[in-house]
């Protein structure tokens, strides 16, 4: 009986790229999972060709399997090749991010305050008195 190791492995997320161009004002963002790719756009900037060209150019870059340069982009039914979505929703912040900028820049303004006062205190208590 032979045993093997096992080996543990750690669950990566799926990659994702994203790319900005500037000729069309469009920022992209490239999710790529195990059975599609999805490119969300910013902005419905680009025509079928574009599309076909960019799909083309990140299969030629290594950032999608190559299979799908050959079926660009998603039928309606979305199975074939790359999805394309006009989408802008991952450019919103984080309603978290707000919380934790709030929260620091309370404490920011809380340690101005402080300084501010000791200096105004050093100050006054520094200053001769006359009378």
């Amino acid at each position: 009986m032979i045993i093997l190791p096992v080996m543990k492995t750690a669950l990566q997320d799926p990659p994702v790229y994203q790319f900005h161009l500037p000729r069309f004002d469009t920022l992209l963002r490239v999710e790529q999972t195990s059975d599609h790719v999805l490119i969300r756009a910013s902005r419905n900037t680009l025509n079928e060709e574009q599309k076909i060209r960019f799909i083309r150019r990140l299969v030629a870059e290594g950032f999608i399997p190559d299979h799908y340069q050959w079926q660009p982009l998603a039928g309606p039914g979305g199975f074939l090749g790359a999805r394309w979505k006009v989408d802008y929703s991952w450019l919103l912040p984080d309603p978290q991010d707000k919380v934790r900028a709030e929260r620091k820049l309370w404490r920011v303004l809380f340690a101005a305050s402080a300084v501010w006062l000791a200096t105004m205190g050093a100050v006054i208590s520094c200053a001769p008195l006359r009378g």
